[in-house]
């Protein structure tokens, strides 16, 4: 969650104005929360405390309760949604990773690097053999891999600057 923040901050300076920045970012705080409650209170409505405890996905769960007249899988009328969300989620974090790969390896055309993003992903992705098993093991160490990374990177981006030169041009604009 922490990242994806980090993420929405990278297209800052792409937008028209940080008015309009802190507009959205409210607008949408404030849709979100909305819909996260009704979405808990139709779950406690529908569920037992106890049992939505226990359930791992009830929106899932919801769902398979739904019958609409001879439709009885009517998870299968979201799907198609589910997909395209899934496309467009994945292509957003795509051109997000290249403005920072980009910004962070002063590459002006970064949009080229958004399709050897996707293979490095989906190549990454095909990699488990077994990906009921391996997932908890890969959560963990990308957990303790990441963690420390995201606490250092602000340190490390701030040296290779200070390395690169590029804190002297903000010494010398200030002394004008």
């Amino acid at each position: 969650m922490f990242v994806e923040f980090f993420y929405l901050g990278l297209i800052a300076p792409y937008l028209v104005s940080a008015k309009a920045y802190k507009k959205g970012t409210w607008i949408a705080f404030s849709i979100v929360i909305i819909e996260i409650t009704i979405s808990f209170i139709i779950y406690l409505l529908v569920f037992d405390y106890e049992g939505l405890k226990m359930i791992d996905y009830p929106y899932q769960e919801l769902i398979r309760l739904i019958r609409v007249g001879f439709l009885t899988n009517i998870e299968t009328f979201f799907f198609p949604f589910w997909i395209i969300a899934s496309f467009i989620r994945f292509t957003v974090y795509l051109y997000l990773i290249a403005i920072f790969i980009g910004g962070i390896c002063n590459i002006k055309n970064f949009e080229y690097l958004t399709p050897i993003i996707a293979t490095i992903v989906v190549i990454f992705g095909i990699a488990p053999e077994a990906p009921t098993f391996t997932i908890f093991k890969i959560r963990e160490n990308l957990i303790n891999i990441l963690s420390p990374m995201f606490l250092l990177l602000p340190c490390v981006m701030w040296i290779v600057a200070k390395l690169r030169g590029d804190l002297k041009h903000e010494k010398t604009s200030q002394k004008n």
